[in-house]
């Protein structure tokens, strides 16, 4: 008996509408289609029969369910891969390494030995008027859509229903896909083993040619987006953080602004840091600490392991201390005078230190414990009127510097009088000037003598310069008289070594006569000859008492030959 599609919606409907209008609270919904005799309750034993049973309640009967105690085993069902068990009826398990994403095959479909009466092909308990492959009989209208690309259910969809995840091809095999690179959508759970693509969940591959490259990888200092994160090296495994080294001494701070994160050391910057000190380049971590009161090395104390200097007290400012006072230590030099040099053997006096070289003068100048070593005595004489000549004849005092007063040589004839010593200018003055033993050697003088009494003629002097200021009526030859003018002979070789002349000037005039005198100014020699000629008459020097100017002072200063008079007499 087959019941005809309007009784089974008549049933349906009332079914829904909770009244029990044809069909009792016990009847069983028949599909239209479905064998009347295919009751069994799912889950119980069917009786021995030859009419085909869905003891698991799965939709499948005996006849094509490899395990009609197991819902989740018939014709078609999903196979899981490698768990031992048969879903699909295929006669194996799937292995987990399948090339090509599964599909759900139907089992052959076991013909029974007798045909029914009903068109189910594959026996699903579908008449093929509503089976829409009644050659699959996991295909029917009561069948559970699943993830297969088939229309399980007859309902004319495809995978309805089901759960669809984005699947991104993976490029570089890095298990992160971008979606520029391909995208897929599908409701299987597990990714499928394509052998064109690699296909990932999960996208955001920010460079799917580089497989270090994508969502979570380490940061490297390799100027790439390693992490995707769109940040270029920040944090990177290779980072370093430099520090600002203003001193130049190897050594940075982190204080202020004096860190940078960079991959390669910036300018100005090192990786070392806690200079205590940036603005010094003697300051820094790795300084050796000297007694200066200043940290040096930075490791937050002053002048640690280092020795004090002991100061000493400078009292005459040679820089050298002395021995017996008690020193000062410290690392800086006090105020007040102190020294770091010892030694001083007399503080009050700058000249005698150590080092200072040693004198003669029965000191212990250099202060080593002996006087005068190393020094050479020298002669050294008075020199009385402090014209660097010492007295001849004096006694010498030896020493080996020059005592105050005291000069090297002996060589002064007058040592009371600063004007005569050796290499003086000889001067027309009775005095042996340069010191030669000889008096007046090389001098000129003139003087002017003026008419007084008859017969005298008393003198005033007059300095001339040369002897071109004696005037033309001067020769030295003897001549005639002629007017009111006198010739005078000079005779040079009388002067024997002497050079040049003196004489005297003689005018004459009517009435009351002046007589000028030109006088020889040479050595005092009673025998020197010098003849003067006047009015016809020769006179002799001898006859004449004249003085002889000072050619500094303007002034007679000694007389030639004849010193009893002041006048000249003939």
């Amino acid at each position: 008996m087959q019941f005809s599609r309007l009784t089974f919606v008549s049933c349906f409907i009332t079914l829904l509408a909770g009244l029990a209008i044809g069909c009792g609270p016990g009847d069983v919904p028949v599909y239209d289609g479905q064998h009347p005799t295919q009751t069994v309750t799912p889950g119980s034993t069917p009786a021995d029969n030859d009419e085909p049973q869905d003891i698991d309640g799965d939709g499948r009967t005996d006849q094509i369910d490899c395990n009609d105690n197991d819902a989740a085993t018939y014709p078609g069902a999903l196979e899981v891969c490698e768990d031992g068990v048969d879903q699909d009826c295929n006669g194996s398990d799937l292995d987990c390494d399948y090339s090509t994403p599964p599909t759900a095959t139907p089992s052959p479909v076991t013909t029974p030995t007798t045909t029914p009466s009903d068109y189910d092909a594959d026996n699903d308990g579908f008449d093929d008027d509503v089976d829409c492959d009644d050659g699959n009989p996991a295909v029917n209208p009561g069948a559970t859509e699943t993830c297969n690309s088939t229309d399980d259910d007859c309902d004319g969809s495809t995978d309805e229903g089901l759960t669809f995840y984005t699947l991104y091809k993976d490029l570089d095999d890095d298990g992160y896909g971008s979606s520029s690179s391909g995208t897929s959508s599908t409701c299987r759970t597990e990714i499928p083993d394509d052998p064109a693509f690699i296909w990932s969940s999960v996208s955001g591959d920010c460079d799917d040619t580089k497989a270090s490259v994508y969502p979570g990888a380490v940061e490297q200092c390799d100027s790439i987006d390693n992490d995707c994160d769109g940040s270029v090296d920040e944090n990177g495994t290779a980072i370093t953080i430099w520090y600002r080294d203003g001193d130049g001494d190897g050594y940075g701070t982190s204080s202020g602004s004096g860190m940078k994160s960079a991959c390669l050391q910036p300018s100005g910057y090192v990786s070392r840091d806690s200079d205590c000190d940036d603005t010094k380049a003697s300051i820094n971590p790795g300084a050796v600490e000297i007694c200066d009161g200043v940290d040096n090395n930075c490791v937050g104390g002053i002048d640690e392991g280092v020795s004090a200097t002991n100061w000493y007290r400078d009292a005459d400012g040679d820089g050298y201390g002395v021995n017996s006072t008690t020193p000062v230590a410290g690392c800086s030099q006090p105020s007040g005078g102190y020294v770091s040099k010892s030694g001083d053997c007399n503080d009050s006096n700058a000249t005698v230190h150590p080092g200072v070289t040693e004198t003669y003068n029965n000191i212990d100048d250099d202060c080593d414990g002996s006087v005068d070593e190393y020094t050479t005595s020298l002669s050294y004489y008075i020199d009385g009127d402090n014209d660097g000549y010492g007295k001849s004849g004096s006694t010498a005092t030896v020493a080996s510097t020059k005592p105050t007063g005291y000069v090297s040589n002996n060589t002064d004839c007058v040592d009371t009088n600063a004007a005569i010593h050796p290499g003086a200018v000889e001067t027309t003055n009775g005095v042996d000037d340069d010191c030669d033993g000889t008096i007046d050697e090389g001098t000129e003088a003139l003087v002017q003598v003026n008419y007084a009494t008859k017969g005298y003629y008393a003198l005033n002097a007059q300095i001339f310069t040369a002897a071109s200021q004696l005037g033309s009526e001067w020769d030295e030859t003897a001549t005639t008289t002629s007017g009111n003018s006198v010739q005078v002979e000079f005779t040079t070789a009388k002067y024997g070594s002497l050079s040049g002349f003196c004489g005297v000037r003689i005018n004459v005039s009517v009435g009351n006569p002046a007589y000028d005198w030109l006088c020889e100014g040479g050595a005092i020699d009673p025998s020197a000859q010098v003849d003067i000629w006047w009015r016809g008459i020769w006179y002799d020097e001898s006859k004449l008492k004249v003085w002889v100017a000072n050619s500094s002072s303007g002034s007679c200063s000694a007389v030639l030959l004849v010193s009893t008079a002041s006048q000249c007499q003939f």
